[in-house]
């Protein structure tokens, strides 16, 4: 038995009650059934991006669309695939080489020829 606000109930009450409660926010919140295509607009709502992150991905191939009337549908399908990261796929900026801060070769090159650069002193009248 448990006793809350003073009032005593069995374990079997509680449990009654919280199944019923458990009902009732099923009623509340049911599942809700995925579309079979997104809008631009629609994706970028449901993903948390922006309309530019779904168009860009598009543009680039990356998102299967096709055109109708002014915008594009997106299949969920197609929006399974591209929102699921592939392991094998390197992402764009894996192939790309380190910043070198201006130290590649072409600087280290030029370096001898440059004039040295100026600091900026100030002028007195």
């Amino acid at each position: 038995m448990s006793e809350a606000l003073g009032l005593l109930l069995t374990d079997d009450a509680l449990e009654a009650i919280a199944q019923r409660v458990a009902a009732l926010l099923a009623e509340e919140n049911p599942a809700r059934p995925e579309p079979a295509a997104f809008t631009i607009a629609g994706l970028a709502a449901e993903l948390g991006v922006s309309p530019k992150t779904i168009r860009g991905a598009i543009h680039r191939g990356e998102l299967a669309a096709v055109r109708r009337g002014a915008g594009y549908l997106i299949a969920a399908d197609a929006v399974r695939g591209w929102a699921t990261p592939s392991p094998s796929k390197p992402t764009r900026r894996a192939g790309r080489a380190p910043a070198r801060g201006g130290q590649g070769p072409l600087a280290a090159a030029l370096a001898p020829t440059l004039p040295p650069t100026h600091t900026h002193t100030e002028r007195t009248p």
